[in-house]
């Protein structure tokens, strides 16, 4: 087998290259703007969302899928923003925006990267509304965005080392251990600390940064933050449970009980999360379909 060393010097040197990241798609930020005030509108919505129009046929699809069945089926922007609403929009337009233009790798999956990630953000919205402690309405709101970019660190490092992200990849399936616990003994750094960095060149806000850096580690995360990523912890880990993890992922080796507890879930709850994650499961493959989500391709 090749080698699959790498330094952390040299993957933080990829990292912070500007031909290793693609920006942060702007129309994003103005729907986000948007959604900022006060009083934010369908109409600005729609209006921002029809300037690109491959989102907007993203945009479409979802609002006339099963996921969102009706009798009639929408054929403006302005309708399918009413129907998916405004927030639901958002989630879709920045998903389509991360499928269909994030630099695809020959050493990804792209199909089940995505799968995963989407599932992530569905269950952690979901955890988030059903824990047993009182979440803030604003970290509510940041579960989605935090679960589709949580995994972006792996698909970078795929991308910049395609050929030793293969190797640790075939290692991880030979030696049965979980893809994070390879990258720090192979690389001094795992793909969550690599996420962290992206969050932090797209000036994301630190919540969002720390869920994402410490996805795995969520006793790491600052105490303001750690609601957030304990929540994507969570989720992370049942969505793996499941199967709806990345071809390149394999089980946690480490779950943080203390992040269960946080978010006050119970043992007898575990049936009832599981059967959720399954629908969200199903979900986020619709979404991956709908939304652009090719197969394997190759950089």
């Amino acid at each position: 087998m090749s080698n699959s060393s790498l330094t952390r010097d040299q993957i933080l040197d990829a990292v912070w290259r500007t031909d290793q990241l693609p920006p942060y798609p702007g129309i994003i930020g103005e729907v986000e703007r948007e959604l900022s005030k006060p009083d934010p509108t369908t109409s600005r919505v729609s209006a921002i969302l029809m300037r690109d129009p491959a989102l907007s046929a993203s945009v479409l699809r979802l609002a006339n899928s099963a996921i969102n069945a009706a009798r009639n089926e929408t054929t403006s922007i302005a309708q399918a923003v009413v129907r998916l609403g405004l927030r639901q929009t958002r989630k879709v337009m920045l998903t389509a925006a991360l499928v269909q233009r994030w630099p695809a790798s020959r050493a990804v999956d792209q199909r089940l990267f995505w799968s995963h990630s989407i599932a992530v953000a569905l269950t952690a919205s979901e955890l988030g509304k059903s824990a047993k402690v009182a979440v803030p309405p604003d970290t509510i709101e940041a579960t989605f965005t935090a679960g589709i970019l949580h995994d972006l660190g792996a698909m970078l490092l795929a991308r910049a080392f395609p050929e030793q992200y293969s190797i640790l990849t075939e290692l991880r399936i030979e030696q049965g251990r979980s893809a994070v616990s390879l990258e720090l003994e192979h690389w001094g750094i795992d793909h969550g600390e690599v996420g962290g960095i992206v969050a932090c060149r797209w000036r994301l806000p630190d919540a969002l940064r720390d869920a994402v850096a410490f996805h795995h580690h969520p006793w790491q995360a600052r105490q303001e933050h750690r609601l957030l990523t304990q929540l994507i912890h969570v989720a992370d880990f049942l969505c793996s449970c499941q199967g709806f993890n990345r071809a390149e992922d394999g089980l946690p080796e480490e779950f943080d009980n203390a992040s269960w507890d946080a978010l006050g879930l119970q043992v007898e709850q575990a049936h009832e999360l599981l059967e959720g994650v399954m629908r969200q499961g199903e979900q986020s493959k619709e979404w991956v379909s709908l939304l652009g989500g090719a197969g394997r391709e190759r950089a």
